[in-house]
C-alpha cells in the first residue's frame, strides 16, 4: 500500500528525472510555470539563457581552445623538442590539465546551467558513446576529445534525442 505524493513530492520527482536535482529556484520555477510548460522550456534549450553556466566555465582556458591551438599550446614532448621548446613540468602534465578542465565544465555546467534536461542528456550520451580518456593511448586524443566535446557532442547529443 503506497500513500500518493504531494505535489511538492511530484514536483521533487520530476526534477530529480529531467535535471541534477531539485534546487529551491527550480522548484519554485516548476510551480509557477507547471510541469508541463517547465519541460517544453527545457526541450528548448536554445530559447534559455545560460549566462551564469557561461560566465563560470569563461575561465577554463582550454575551453575556448580548438584542436589546432591546444596542440600549438602543448605540444606532444616530440614536438615540443623540434621547436626548442622545454619538455617541462607544465608539459608533462598538459593532458591531466585538459581532462581537468573537461571535468570542471562539466561539473560547472550541471550546478549552475538553467538548461538543466539538455546538459542532463549531454551527460548521458557522453557516458554512452565516449571512451573513458584514461583509456585512449595516444596523448594527442586528448586534445581531440576535448575539442570534440565541446565542439560536436553536446548541440549534437540533444538534438537526437528531441530531433
Amino acid at each position: 500500500m503506497s500513500a500518493s505524493l504531494s505535489s511538492e513530492q511530484k514536483v521533487i520527482h520530476f526534477l530529480n528525472r529531467t535535471s541534477f536535482g531539485p534546487t529551491r529556484e527550480s522548484v519554485e520555477r516548476v510551480n509557477q510555470l507547471g510541469v508541463r510548460a517547465y519541460l517544453d522550456a527545457q526541450l528548448e534549450p536554445e530559447t534559455i539563457s545560460d549566462s551564469l553556466a557561461e560566465e563560470k566555465t569563461a575561465g577554463l582556458k582550454t575551453m575556448r581552445l580548438n584542436t589546432g591551438e591546444l596542440f600549438d599550446l602543448y605540444p606532444p614532448p616530440k614536438v615540443a623538442k623540434e621547436r626548442g621548446m622545454m619538455a617541462g613540468e607544465m608539459q608533462a602534465q598538459a593532458p591531466r590539465f585538459i581532462i581537468l578542465e573537461l571535468q570542471q565544465a562539466r561539473l560547472l555546467r550541471a550546478v549552475h546551467s538553467q538548461r538543466q534536461l539538455y546538459e542532463l542528456m549531454v551527460d548521458f550520451w557522453n557516458n554512452h558513446f565516449t571512451t573513458a580518456t584514461r583509456s585512449v593511448p595516444a596523448r594527442s586524443a586528448n586534445f581531440t576529445i576535448s575539442c570534440w566535446r565541446r565542439r560536436r557532442a553536446r548541440p549534437c547529443f540533444f538534438i537526437s534525442i528531441i530531433g
